[in-house]
C-alpha cells in the first residue's frame, strides 16, 4: 500500500495465476486490507478499501493494481463551484453542481467531513471530478486550504495538518544506517514572470507583469521563470493582482532553493521490550540527524508511506518539506504487529 500527502492512495498486489482465488482477481472487485494507522502513542488497525483497476499476468504471475475507494469520486462530474468561503461551502457547492442532477447516489456513499475550520475564497467554472476538486495540484480543495485528508473507510475529514511530532528521530547511533545526498539547482529561480490569460466578452485576454516578482533580498545573479497564473483568477486580474499573487506563490515555495533528495535507511525504533518506542505514520513530523549539514537535525514531515500488508511491516517513508524531498527506506522489517494486533 502506497499513500501520500496529495491524496494518492494505492495497492499493488501479486498472486499465482494458478493460485484458487486467480479467477476473482480477474473479475471486477473490491480488496479489503488491515492497514494501519497511529493514534496518539499506539498503533490500531482498520479496513482499507481498494477498487481494482488493472491487472497483468506475466511468467505465471498477476500484478493487481487498485485504488482507494475514494478514486470512485474521480467518475463523479462537477459542473463548477460558484464563489464561497470556506472549505465547508466548497463541499455543499459541489454536492450540489453534480453532472447530471440524478447522478448523485454515488457521491451519498462517502461523508466528505471538516476538523476545525478553515476559510478563503474559492470559485471555480472548470467542469472537472469531485477527487480533482479535492486534490488537483494546480486549484483544490488541497491547494487553496492549505489541507491534508485523512481516509477511514468512506469517510474523508480534511484537517489542518495530518499527523503528529511523536518525538521520533533518524541520527546515526541510533537507528540511521546510512545513505546518499543529491543536490539538484537545474530547476531553481529567484524571480518569476507572472501572466494571465483568458476570455472576456468572447476576446482572447492576456495579463502580463510590468516587472519580474523576485526573492527579497534579490541575488546578484538573478534566474527567472515565466508561470501561467490563470488559474488563480476567475475574472482577468490587474497587473497589481497578478503581481501579489505571484509574490505569495514565490515566497511560499521558495523556489530559490535547490531540491535535496537523500536516500536514507534506517531502522525504526518500534519496540523497547513489549512496550512501543517509537510511532512514525504518515503526515508525523520527524528530526534527521545526517552527516551533511544541510540535514542535521532539521524537523521533516513524513510525505509518503509504503506499508506491506502480509508481512505487517512499514517497508519505506518519505520525508520532505518544500523542495526538499528524501525517500527513506526501513530495511530491517522490523513490524508493528504486535501492537497492532493488541
Amino acid at each position: 500500500i502506497t499513500e501520500d500527502l496529495d491524496g494518492n492512495y494505492n495497492l499493488e498486489m501479486q498472486y499465482p495465476e494458478k493460485g484458487i482465488l486467480a479467477s476473482e482477481l480477474m473479475e471486477p472487485g473490491t480488496i479489503a486490507v488491515n492497514k494501519p494507522y497511529a493514534d496518539g502513542n499506539e498503533f490500531k488497525r482498520e479496513l482499507a478499501y481498494f477498487d481494482i483497476h488493472r491487472r497483468t499476468i506475466e511468467n505465471g504471475i498477476i500484478t493487481v493494481l487498485a485504488g482507494h475507494v475514494s478514486y470512485r469520486l474521480a467518475r463523479i462530474v462537477c459542473s463548477r463551484v460558484p464563489a464561497t468561503t470556506s472549505l465547508s461551502g466548497v463541499i455543499g457547492m459541489i454536492s450540489g453542481n453534480i453532472l447530471p442532477s440524478n447522478y448523485v447516489r454515488p457521491w451519498l456513499e462517502f461523508t466528505i467531513t471538516e476538523s476545525g475550520t478553515h476559510t478563503g475564497d474559492f470559485a471555480s467554472a472548470d467542469v472537472k471530478s469531485v477527487r480533482e476538486y479535492f486534490f488537483d495540484s494546480n486549484y483544490s480543495i488541497r491547494k487553496v486550504y492549505g489541507v491534508d485528508a485523512t481516509f477511514h473507510g468512506n469517510t474523508i475529514t480534511f484537517v489542518t495538518q495530518r499527523g503528529e511530532d511523536r518525538g521520533a528521530e533518524i541520527r546515526y547511533g541510533k537507528n540511521l544506517t546510512g545513505g546518499t545526498i543529491e543536490k539538484d539547482e537545474s530547476e531553481t529561480c529567484s524571480s518569476i514572470f507572472p501572466y494571465w490569460k483568458g476570455t472576456v466578452d468572447g476576446l482572447a485576454r492576456m495579463v502580463l507583469s510590468d516587472a519580474l516578482v523576485s526573492m527579497s533580498p534579490a541575488p546578484s545573479v538573478q534566474s527567472a521563470s515565466a508561470i501561467d497564473f490563470s488559474e488563480y483568477f476567475q475574472t482577468e486580474p490587474s497587473r497589481s493582482q497578478l503581481k501579489a499573487v505571484a509574490q505569495q506563490y514565490l515566497d511560499e515555495n521558495k523556489l530559490w532553493l535547490a531540491k535535496l533528495n537523500a536516500n536514507i535507511t534506517f531502522s525504526p525504533e518500534w519496540y523497547q521490550g513489549d512496550t512501543i518506542k517509537e510511532i512514525i505514520d504518515l503526515g508525523d513530523t520527524v528530526k534527521v540527524f545526517y552527516g551533511d549539514a544541510d540535514i542535521a537535525g532539521e524537523q521533516l514531515r513524513v510525505v509518503q508511506i509504503k506499508y506491506d500488508a502480509l508481512l505487517e511491516q512499514f517497508r519505506e517513508y518519505t520525508l520532505g518539506e518544500l523542495q526538499k524531498q528524501y525517500a527513506v527506506t526501513s530495511r530491517d522489517g522490523i513490524s508493528a504487529t504486535r501492537q497492532i494486533m493488541a
